[in-house]
């Protein structure tokens, strides 16, 4: 069965893998971390909704 939270939480971890390298190369690492945070939490804001959408159509089509 699909787990959105886990998912969510693999997402999360991955973009904050990513995150962590990035700022390693950058001056002025706290206004680009706030910067990409901010749509790293858009983003998943996203996700969770389409997520949750389809898995909502899909207990209705059962």
């Amino acid at each position: 069965m699909f787990n959105t939270r886990d998912f969510m939480n693999g997402l999360y971890f991955s973009a904050q893998d990513v995150l962590e390298v990035y700022l390693r190369q950058c001056e002025n690492k706290k206004e680009i971390e706030n910067i990409v945070m901010k749509e790293l939490e858009n983003y998943l804001d996203i996700a969770e909704i389409e997520i949750t959408t389809k898995l909502d159509e899909l207990k209705e089509t059962k």
